[in-house]
């Protein structure tokens, strides 16, 4: 009986000892950014829809688009929730 209570001890106390999941491993290197071109071998980004940009302006054209007007009815307060009524178009 002594003989499995001293290995009971053993156990319990070697178990708190001793780690239970190895160290935290250092994260791996990251790689080298890669060197940037001169300035003579860099190209121009073209954008999406760059042929637009290869085609000459008619200076004379009309685009005409549809609309609707929408009204809208505004209150103008000032910090401390005070309305403001002297506005005139010129104040924005």
């Amino acid at each position: 009986m002594k003989r499995f209570a001293g290995i009971l001890v053993l156990l319990l106390f070697g178990g708190l000892i001793s780690p239970g999941q190895d160290p935290a491993l250092p994260p791996p290197p990251r790689p080298a950014a890669p060197a940037p071109k001169p300035a003579q071998e860099k190209k121009p980004d073209r954008r999406q829809g760059a042929q637009a940009d290869d085609q000459k302006l008619d200076r004379e054209s009309v685009i005409k688009v549809d609309t609707d007007l929408v009204l809208l009815d505004v209150s103008v307060i000032d910090q401390t929730n005070n309305p403001i009524f002297d506005l005139k178009k010129e104040d924005f």
